[in-house]
């Protein structure tokens, strides 16, 4: 267990203002080495641990080794050793990301944009209710309950409101300037997106500012075709980003290419599976925006 001395210390060895002691372990920082990243991040994308050890973890794959050394280097410098136990909450992570994919992926990357960039961008977006796209999906089941809302509609019983099935949603639509939902099914009685009251994964929703948006389609349709992952929608959010849907791979899937998706430019924080992401057709809060459905899967 780390004390305060040392705490104190690796903040200040990591440029990190003190004060952000105070937010718990882990933080999100800007890496240390974003310089070797391939897509440079307007958000931190590295985790640092600092309550039993110093640790941190970079979700891009070009920093890997100086993390490693980083890592190691703190610390030795912090206990005085370079034992990291096996069971640390911040490496107990399932099973291996491939890093060496996700290197690979890095050097043809500008290869996979020219193949698969669409020929002409924006699309026609396409006028659709909110719960009938969600309908459209596919990946829902009847008895699901979905979330639909605004990011901090949830944690109290009053939020019970914003878990609904799809027949109850559609018989009562949310109000436009709800613009979030997830891809997660919860179960009944919920009010809060914890991971605890998630009754299964329907849907991965892939999200990034990180590229223009018509080259953020390009990668959503490599994705598609290089994992056989069929791409659903594509949803504009109304500012930057482009939101991608697919029907969710599984956890495991998720552990084994986050890597690779982050590499590309995906968001590490959407690969969470109760992670609010812009749901089609409604407005953004901040310029009452429409986030435009610019692509949707036919079916049948």
């Amino acid at each position: 267990m780390l004390d305060s001395e040392q705490i104190e210390r690796l903040f200040h060895e990591l440029n990190i203002p003190a004060q952000r002691i105070a937010e718990g372990s882990p933080i999100d920082i800007r890496c240390p080495f974003e310089k070797l990243h391939t897509l440079r991040d307007e958000r931190p994308s590295c985790r640092l641990w600092f309550d039993s050890y110093p640790h941190l973890h970079c979700f891009h794959v070009h920093c890997h080794e100086a993390i490693y050394e980083k890592n190691l280097y703190l610390r030795l410098l912090l206990t005085g050793t370079t034992e990291f136990p096996e069971d640390a909450p911040a490496i107990r992570a399932g099973p291996p990301a491939d890093y060496a994919y996700a290197r690979q992926v890095a050097r043809d990357f500008p290869k996979l944009l020219a193949r698969f960039r669409p020929r002409s961008w924006p699309p026609e977006s396409i006028a659709i209710s909110a719960p009938l796209f969600l309908e459209r999906l596919g990946v829902f089941n009847g008895t699901d309950h979905i979330w639909i809302g605004n990011e901090l509609d949830s944690g109290r019983p009053m939020h019970a409101t914003h878990f609904r099935t799809l027949s109850e949603w559609k018989k009562a639509p949310p109000p436009p300037n709800w613009s979030f939902t997830t891809g997660a099914a919860f179960l009944p009685g919920s009010f809060s997106r914890s991971h605890a009251n998630i009754k299964a994964l329907r849907c991965l929703i892939l999200e990034s500012d990180a590229l223009p948006p018509c080259e953020m389609a390009a990668v959503a349709r490599w994705v598609e075709v290089n994992f056989s992952l069929p791409l659903l929608t594509l949803v504009h959010s109304g500012n930057k980003s482009l939101h991608c849907y697919y029907p969710h791979p599984g956890p495991e899937w998720i552990v084994k290419y986050r890597p690779t998706l982050v590499e590309v430019g995906f968001d590490f924080r959407s690969l969470k599976a109760a992670q609010p992401m812009r749901l089609a057709n409604q407005r953004r809060a901040n310029n009452g925006a429409v986030q435009q459905l610019l692509f949707l899967k036919k079916h049948g």
